[in-house]
């Protein structure tokens, strides 16, 4: 497993996560100080992918939002979400953020369908945060990530990572 540099770990490490029993996609990008990204699922891996590739991005970097759904703010870090009773307020943390050649940072979320359906209220209250700090916010789901598209985006990083050499 790749490590990160110091100083540049994201709000929730996922990578750490895979310790419990779940898989952490990594993807190689020059767009990030660690060199790479990680995702929690295939969708999300497939996200980072293509955010990894696209055009008019200078960063790209994985779980670094925490919102406090309740004070609709943004939070540095999980450790310092506020209490409410002894208890950690709820919290949103989106899978990735992105930063286009013009400055503009924006946020991105990769869920399945049926997840956003069953989620909406809590997924609004991120998107409404969000819009408050002038953060656009994305969401990518299963429906634009075909087979052959996967398939495609693997073969140009692929190429592009021998070509950049």
């Amino acid at each position: 497993m790749p490590t990160r540099k110091k100083g540049t770990k994201p709000v929730r490490d996922i990578a750490k996560r895979a310790n419990r029993g779940r898989k952490a996609y990594i993807v190689p990008t020059e767009r990030n100080a660690n060199g790479f990204v990680a995702g929690e699922s295939f969708l999300e891996r497939n996200h980072l992918l293509l955010l990894s590739l696209q055009v008019g991005l200078r960063r790209v970097s994985d779980q670094a939002v925490c919102i406090d759904l309740e004070n609709e703010t943004l939070v540095p870090s999980r450790a310092e979400l506020p209490k409410k009773a002894g208890r950690k307020v709820t919290s949103y943390t989106a899978d990735s953020e992105y930063e286009r050649a013009d400055g503009q940072v924006g946020v991105c979320e990769s869920k399945p369908s049926a997840f956003l359906e069953k989620h909406a209220e809590k997924h609004a209250r991120a998107e409404k945060t969000l819009s408050k700090y002038g953060k656009p916010f994305m969401t990518l789901t299963e429906e634009g990530f075909t087979p052959v598209f996967i398939s495609n985006l693997e073969n140009l990083k692929k190429a592009l990572r021998d070509g950049l050499k």
